[in-house]
């Protein structure tokens, strides 16, 4: 009686263990640096990359009244279905979005706030398990934005990433389990030097949650434990 019930102790303990471990996996959100790793690893995804805004090469113009870029945006620089399905930009705030072409450190077309203390927000329907875009600043010294990663419900992570003066760099963010619906960017003092303007461009975006339930894994666990148990049960004299 003593073996038998320690026995199940043991087996109910392994079980919660596992489960444990599953459910830490879930939601758990990687960040990532280097484009050419982020797009080895998650290849096929759909990209913005605002080439379709109308706007000469070496300009950049502003757009106020309309803190959204999305499919259905239609104004000077874009048009109806210019940008990607499944995806929009948003503004916080009273600010609006500029549009650049090879205006500010050589990038191409692209999108930036036109102030710099306004949140630039990644809106997603559906929500999506990876998104990676290029980011920069154009202000005179290095600067820091809150990268906050939400879910339909809540937030997944927050990281904060610095941004170095002049320069374009990369933001790459995979969530194993729960999908992502939105992206906040808070751009962040830094010290006495107010921030810079910041924009990004290259938006890469897909991925569908495909990860067993914990409950499933546990599940397995148990009738395993059980089996084994009772196998060694019988052999018991």
């Amino acid at each position: 009686m003593f073996q038998t019930k320690y026995s199940w102790y043991g087996i109910g303990a392994l079980i919660l263990l596992l489960f444990g471990i599953a459910e830490q996996a879930r939601g758990a959100v990687i960040f990532q640096s280097e484009r050419l790793a982020f797009e080895t690893a998650n290849p096929g995804l759909m990209i913005e990359d605002f080439e379709k805004v109308n706007i000469p090469t070496g300009e950049v113009f502003g757009f106020p009244g309309e803190p959204l870029i999305n499919n259905a945006t239609n104004n000077t620089y874009f048009s109806t279905g210019d940008i990607r399905s499944g995806i929009e930009f948003q503004i916080s705030g009273d600010s609006n979005f500029r549009v650049s072409n090879n205006y500010f450190i050589n990038t191409t077309k692209s999108i930036l706030a036109a102030q710099a203390a306004a949140d630039i927000l990644i809106n997603l329907n559906p929500g999506v398990t990876t998104v990676g875009f290029d980011i920069y600043d154009i202000g005179g010294a290095d600067d820091r934005v809150l990268v906050e990663v939400l879910g339909s419900s809540s937030v997944l992570s927050n990281f904060t990433f610095n941004l170095e003066a002049l320069n374009q760099q990369f933001i790459g963010i995979t969530s194993d389990t729960d999908t992502i619906s939105r992206i906040r960017l808070t751009h962040l003092f830094t010290g006495l030097v107010y921030p810079g303007a910041y924009g990004i461009d290259n938006v890469a975006f897909g991925g569908v949650a495909s990860v067993p339930e914990p409950f499933t894994l546990g599940g397995t666990v148990l009738a395993s434990a059980i089996g084994l148990y009772m196998k060694r049960k019988q052999k018991a004299p």
